[in-house]
């Protein structure tokens, strides 16, 4: 046992002996030495000597000329360099150091100059720099091209040099002013100059600016309805340019229909239930880039769902579009929603933009259970309301397609506050009884209160390989009230939300779905995908409250051919407290047209 641990013990000793020289090896010192007799100026440039590898130390030997320019040393130079294991050794000339005495410059080109952030104490009496110089060219060149000077012309002359001091003068010549003369749209694209020009920044009979023109071909490649034909072309005329562009329609209008079915469903009494949703989608219908949508939902047994859409940008040529937005829910024979939205959006590009709205909703019951009503002296979970809210919406969306993404980010935030009015329900308000005065029962509650409600949806696109991604998603809602009814609050559940369970089957007032699913890209818009859905959602009331957890998990193949994209999906979910029944799974099959 003894020799086992003097063993274990000379062990340990050669493995931290081996570690300290290994540290000590990866050190390297500088050791500078001067070619003249400025080593005292060298010493007093206190450079870095100490590095943690010989390739830093190599890598700062390379850069330091360069950096004694920006000193004022622009005749410095190293004249030797040699190394051993841990040191590099150089032989520096530093030479004599160079002053602005003065730069001159006309006065009425300084307000150019102070506007960039330069005053005559950013040269006067400071080391000569001539890094420092080529940035003040370019931050002036750049100025120019982009307020109506694209021919400006700078030069710096009558230098002067005294001993160490340097005096010369700047001359600007601006050049002659360019305007956007002419916009010229060539090719069958359907779009508005009045749209494209507010899009795109560049508006006829505006300054020359180069920034603009040389974002155009990216601006236009965001546009999902037309495409260039050729790159554009840029004239210079004698005091304006012409700027052709040459675009072609682009497919971009979108017809979806997805068909589920739900096999052993409660609502159809154990038998098969059908679901349908029909979507169209139209995009620039009108040249103005607008969007056009109707959609038509049946996703439960004799619930149709209407939903309208129609956004503008640029309203009335002004930074800002309008967003109008009307839905139409009806319940089965329990209620009817009414939900209607308009807002002021602004495009901050074609990747985000923000609304601002007024929301109204109105939820009207279509039958009354009396008998639960006289049996509990309650009002029932579902009640007549209408209320009014303010809301704010982020959208953003950077992938590479938008349709199919590979990589990228989407997200969507909303949040809204107003206010709900309870509204008297004739039917509840007849009941007779001589005991009771059933109109007592909207004493209990606020017929006046707060609501607030906001929402999130994000995803990252993980590229995996060529033909593969990763797709990570959050899906959140909260709704917050001094009361919960049912016909207000969030339902989840379906193809959209929480796979593998029945179509808004979950009512809950907070909610939070998380998402992983993989794609291998068999085309552009085919491809496989296996995925799992993990949720959470919560149900309180005036009668109840709890809360589950959700999983759901499944696969699926979209495929497409001439006439469009197919797609057949299957999920199955589970809730934490029932047990897996493969028997409850879900079949979607869907077709994407793009016209």
């Amino acid at each position: 046992m003894a020799k086992i641990k003097q063993y274990i013990l000379c062990l340990f000793l050669i493995v931290c002996c081996c570690t300290i020289q290994s540290t000590a090896q990866t050190k390297c010192s500088l050791v500078i030495q001067g070619s003249d007799s400025s080593i005292e100026i060298i010493n007093a440039l206190q450079l870095t000597t100490s590095f943690n590898s010989k390739a830093d130390c190599l890598a700062y030997v390379q850069k330091l000329p360069g950096l004694l320019t920006t000193k004022g040393y622009i005749s410095s130079s190293i004249d030797a360099v040699k190394e051993d294991s841990a040191h590099v050794y150089i032989t520096l000339f530093a030479g004599r150091k160079y002053i602005w005495e003065q730069l001159t410059i006309e006065e009425k080109d300084w307000p150019v100059l102070n506007q960039l952030g330069y005053s005559s104490n950013s040269f006067n009496n400071k080391p000569f720099d001539q890094q420092k110089v080529t940035a003040v060219y370019n931050k002036l060149l750049d100025y120019f091209s982009n307020n109506g000077y694209p021919f400006a012309q700078l030069s710096l002359d009558s230098m002067v040099i005294n001993g160490n001091l340097i005096s010369a003068k700047l001359n600007i010549n601006k050049g002659a002013l360019y305007k956007i003369d002419t916009i010229i749209i060539r090719g069958d694209a359907k779009i508005s100059k009045e749209y494209l020009t507010r899009y795109l920044g560049l508006e006829e009979h505006s300054l020359y600016q180069q920034e603009v023109l040389d974002q155009l071909d990216t601006r236009l490649a965001e546009l999902p309805f037309i495409v260039q034909s050729q790159t554009r072309n840029i004239t210079m005329l004698n005091t304006g340019a012409e700027v052709n562009l040459f675009l072609q329609n682009r497919k971009s209008n979108q017809v979806n229909v997805l068909v589920g079915f739900l096999p052993s469903n409660p609502q159809v009494g154990g038998k098969l239930l059908v679901t349908g949703e029909a979507n169209l989608n139209l995009r620039n219908p009108f040249g103005y880039g607008e969007t056009l949508g109707i959609n038509w939902q049946q996703l439960q047994s004799k619930s149709p769902r209407l939903n309208l859409l129609f956004q503008r940008p640029y309203l009335f040529h002004t930074p800002v579009g309008v967003n109008m937005n009307f839905e139409l829910y009806k319940r089965d024979s329990f209620f009817l929603n009414i939900h209607g939205l308009l807002g002021a959006q602004y495009n901050v590009s074609t990747k985000k933009s923000v609304t601002v709205a007024v929301q109204v909703y109105r939820t009207s019951l279509l039958s009354v259970d009396t008998a639960t009503i006289k049996a509990t002296k309650r009002l029932p979970n579902m009640i007549d309301l209408t209320s009014t809210t303010l809301s704010f919406q982020y959208d953003y969306n950077n992938t590479n397609y938008r349709f199919n993404p590979r990589k990228g980010n989407e997200l969507q935030f909303v949040v809204g506050f107003g206010q709900r009015n309870i509204k008297e329900n004739n039917t509840i308000l007849s009941i007779k009884d001589p005991s009771f005065n059933y109109a007592s029962l909207y004493d209990t509650v606020q017929t006046k209160a707060y609501v607030f409600r906001t929402t999130i949806n994000a995803a990252h696109y993980f590229p995996i390989g060529k033909q593969a991604t990763f797709k990570t998603a959050l899906q959140g809602g909260w709704f917050q009230s001094p009361n919960y009814y049912d016909n207000e609050l969030f339902q989840i559940g379906g193809f959209k939300k929480l796979r593998g369970f029945d179509e808004e089957s979950i009512y809950t007032n907070r909610y939070l779905i998380a998402t992983l699913e993989y794609r291998y890209l068999l085309a552009q818009n085919s491809w496989l995908f296996g995925f799992t859905d993990i949720g959470r959602a919560a149900y309180e009331s005036n009668s109840a409250s709890y809360a589950h957890n959700y999983y759901g998990f499944g696969a699926g193949i979209a495929f497409e051919t001439n006439t469009g994209i197919f797609n057949i999906s299957w999920a199955v979910g589970k809730r934490n407290d029932l047990n897996l029944d493969l028997r409850q799974s879900k079949i979607h099959i869907g077709f994407v047209s793009l016209f």
